[in-house]
């Protein structure tokens, strides 16, 4: 959001979720544009007055609602969005792309390595907004695709690199291990099962013996006489 201070001077504030009805303002056809600095029932009460069916236009400002004429707008971007240094065809220009070439090499230095050409093509990538208030978040940002695959890491950073991936390997590596520990546990359970159960097979047939020599022991031969007959 634009924001101007008692001196004159703009500059741009980053607005919470909470804070953007700043940036929007409603309108009826025909009328002035509605104070957007309402409690909840304020809003309620609004609402209820202008009837059904009426149509509101709501206006989302860029800059937030501070701007209020065309020479404030024009101001407004020539403190905070036009590059300070343009060519001919208002792009910026060499000062500007060097200017950004150096902080980017500053900030990103340790991490990438490259050739003065390539900070210059992540600087011009940077700048094609021609929005100078996304420059300054954008110096933060890694390097896009197109830059990022023409450089090379660090050698800092390659070794903490190399450092992650080991460490990453070497985790993985531990876990298959306990998972192959794991599985021969399970096979030796497994087998542990096993014999217990053909052990309780040999059981059940040995009582089933002893169960049958008992009944052939109670029950009389059918080919015996009755004696009483």
């Amino acid at each position: 959001q634009s924001c101007k201070a008692d001196t004159g001077e703009w500059s741009i504030a980053e607005l919470d979720i909470k804070e953007w009805a700043a940036m929007m303002q409603l309108k009826l056809p025909s009328r002035h544009l509605v104070d957007n600095d309402k409690t909840e029932h304020q809003w309620n009460l609004w609402l209820s007055s202008i009837g059904a069916g009426k149509v509101a236009l709501l206006y989302v400002y860029e800059n937030g609602s501070t701007i209020k004429t065309f020479p404030m707008l024009a101001s407004f971007k020539r403190a905070c969005i036009d590059p300070v240094a343009t060519d001919g065809a208002g792009a910026a220009s060499d000062v500007t792309l060097q200017e950004f070439a150096d902080r980017l090499q500053q900030r990103w230095g340790s991490t990438f390595q490259g050739a003065a050409i390539l900070w210059r093509m992540w600087a011009n990538e940077m700048v094609r907004s021609l929005s100078r208030s996304t420059w300054e978040v954008a110096i933060e940002q890694p390097p896009p695709g197109v830059v990022a695959r023409l450089f090379r890491l660090a050698e800092a950073s390659l070794e903490q690199q190399i450092s992650g991936i080991s460490r990453s390997a070497n985790l993985a590596l531990y876990c298959v291990n306990a998972a192959i520990a794991a599985n021969n546990q399970l096979l030796q359970d497994w087998e542990s099962f096993g014999a217990r159960i053909t052990e309780n097979g040999k059981c059940l047939v040995a009582r089933k013996d002893v169960i049958q020599s008992f009944i052939d022991d109670v029950l009389l031969p059918r080919d015996v006489a009755d004696p009483m007959e």
